[in-house]
């Protein structure tokens, strides 16, 4: 091979030298110790970020060195190779060019002659992005290592050949109370009942699928037992060595309350199936998911009967076309979030049939959606058979109150008229015991016939065909105190009314309340002093109470019961006049309309009739 081959030939062996360093990123540089000349190849220039003309030199070359504890390690470094013969390979930042900073590996190895440093040649290697990884596989187990720590689970790692325990985190020993050593030393055996027999069968299948849940019973150190979840599964490290990695719960606390729902539900489940009402649940489309063994049994069904049919196809409701689309019809109204209730003919065992009050309610969900509705039913044939009865009754009476009215009436007017007739025809053949004698018939029969007025009164209130409408209580009180001008004038009675409210309420009825009691307040006053009546209300948050106060004669405390039963009176009627019925009429009307009645009174003191109307009467 001649001198120019050999030339070219070392040229290609240079140009593949600075590719295969151009690749890896590492290049060369050679400092002259004598000259302090630097030689930087093409690649080392690369690292550095400047372009391929460029003449490093020393100063400049120091430069580049990230300053701080970087430019330290390197002056270090070269001073102990020129001065101890010492070659070193080092870690390093520097600044390129363009500001941007990176990682290098710099080695460097010093030439001696005659005992004397004449020059440091070397490399050097852009490592940043190795580096990245390495920081990243750094913060990464540091970031583990943290999660590993800090699980508020018990975490272990695990030999799946022997159970030998190799880490542990805090919240494993706040469980089991072991170190961290002293799990090493008992393992896997020492924490959990190895006697259970499904052990052996769980680590198979751990080995064979790479996981497992299941629940066991753990072990602590001062020996108490208590039931764990365990999840566990296998891996194998960066080394290729297999691992366990095991989670532990403690599952007392959801143990307990797991018991608790049971026997809640238990609970449930018996006052459901063994109360008297049909009770069911209702999927919104009317599907029947569940009925009480009360509903089954009375249709002489079985569960499979009925479960998973729509309602209305169901026996109960086959009574009738009718029965089934008005059925259906509230189905669907419920559904939309109302209540509904009626009263209903059902089927029972053996085609039988019955009444029930049938409800239907709708369980609404966080988003206020229906997602279930309950039936409900009550057996309510005795009251329904009970309340024809009643109306039957009912009319009997208002039939026998028509006839009472007018046939019993009617000869006590006949009494009336014709002792007025012997009276005036006779009037001087009489002699004042006659004439006494005939006053007290007359007297007797317009006493009966106010007493069959009252009665009457008394017996036509009711709920039934009155229609409670608004009512403003003071023009009410103004039309009363009219109707009572006269008595008010006779006896100079003051009537003070505060500021009323407006009631809803059966108008008639509470005018004949007001009446009685002011007739009564002024009936009972004292004799010397005029009668002064107060009357006022105040709002009860679901009632209005009104109070009627007056300045007579007062009521004993023994009596302040009584004086509300029909016909109770407390005075002779050469005293005051009366039947006993008033009160007794004015408690009537207040229970009416869903209230009470009742009086603050002392001899000599005056009295307080206090009575509450609902506010709303049909809630």
């Amino acid at each position: 091979m001649d001198k120019d081959e050999e030339i070219e030939q070392l040229k290609k062996l240079n140009e593949l030298f600075e590719e295969s360093n151009r690749a890896a990123k590492i290049g060369v540089w050679e400092l002259d110790i004598q000259t302090n000349h630097i030689f930087w190849s093409n690649t080392t220039k690369v690292i550095h970020g400047v372009e391929p003309d460029y003449i490093p030199n020393l100063k400049e070359a120091y430069e580049f060195i990230k300053p701080g504890s970087n430019l330290e390690l390197v002056q270090y470094h070269v001073n102990n190779a020129i001065t101890n013969n010492i070659p070193y390979n080092i870690e390093m930042q520097i600044i390129r060019k363009d500001g941007a900073e990176i990682w290098t590996r710099a080695r460097g190895t010093p030439e001696f002659k005659e005992g004397k440093c004449i020059r440091l040649f070397g490399t050097f290697q852009d490592i940043q992005d190795q580096k990245e990884k390495e920081i990243e596989l750094i913060n990464s187990e540091l970031k583990m290592g943290a999660i590993f720590n800090n699980n508020i689970d018990a975490l272990f790692l695990t030999s799946p050949i022997d159970g030998s325990i190799l880490r542990a985190n805090r919240a494993a020993s706040e469980l089991f109370g072991y170190t961290e050593q002293e799990f090493n030393q008992i393992g896997r055996n020492g924490i959990i009942d190895t006697s259970d027999p499904k052990l052996p069968e769980l680590l198979e299948k751990r080995k064979r699928e790479k996981h497992i849940t299941t629940d066991l019973i753990g072990i602590k150190k001062n020996g108490e037992r208590f039931p764990i979840r365990v999840s566990s599964g296998i891996f194998s490290d960066s080394q290729g060595n297999t691992q366990a990695s095991t989670c532990i719960i403690d599952m007392t606390d959801i143990k307990n309350y797991q018991n608790q729902v049971e026997e809640i539900a238990r609970k449930f489940k018996g006052i459901f199936h063994s109360t008297f009402q049909f009770i069911g649940f209702l999927t919104p489309d009317g599907t029947l998911t569940e009925a009480n063994d009360s509903a089954i049994q009375f249709a002489g069904l079985q569960p499979a009967d009925v479960i998973g049919k729509k309602f209305w196809d169901c026996h109960w409701w086959r009574i009738s076309e009718q029965t089934r689309a008005e059925l259906k019809a509230n189905i669907e109204r419920a559904a939309k979030g109302e209540f509904v209730q009626y009263e209903v003919e059902i089927l029972g065992a053996n085609n039988t049939t019955t009444t029930i009050l049938f409800n239907l309610k709708p369980l609404f969900n966080e988003r206020n959606e229906v997602y279930s509705i309950i039936p409900e039913g009550r057996l309510i044939q005795d009251i329904v058979d009970t309340r024809k009865e009643l109306i039957s009754k009912n009319n009997e009476l208002s039939r026998f109150t028509t006839i009472v009215s007018h046939d019993l009436k009617e000869p006590l007017r006949m009494v009336s008229q014709f002792m007025n007739k012997l009276e005036q025809k006779y009037a001087g053949s009489l002699d004042d015991k006659a004439r006494q004698y005939i006053f007290y018939a007359v007297d007797g029969a317009r006493r009966m016939s106010k007493m069959i007025d009252e009665l009457l009164n008394y017996s036509r209130i009711s709920e039934k065909d009155k229609t409670f409408e608004g009512i403003n209580s003071l023009n009410l009180l103004n039309d009363v105190k009219q109707s009572l001008k006269q008595i008010i004038l006779e006896k100079n009675a003051i009537i003070e009314i505060s500021e009323l409210p407006e009631i809803i309420a059966i108008k008639t009825a509470i005018r004949i309340l007001f009446t009685n009691l002011i007739n009564n307040a002024i009936k009972y006053s004292k004799s010397d002093i005029a009668p002064i009546i107060k009357i006022a209300c105040i709002d009860d948050i679901n009632n209005w109470q009104f109070s009627v106060s007056d300045n007579g004669i007062g009521i004993n405390k023994e009596h302040h019961e009584m004086i509300f039963q029909l016909f109770s009176r407390l005075h002779s009627r050469v005293e005051y006049e009366g039947t006993g019925i008033g009160l007794a009429t004015c408690k009537k009307i207040v229970e009416l309309h869903h209230g009470k009645i009742w009086v603050d009174s002392e001899l000599d003191k005056g009295s307080t009739f206090f009575f509450t109307i609902k506010k709303n009467i049909h809630a």
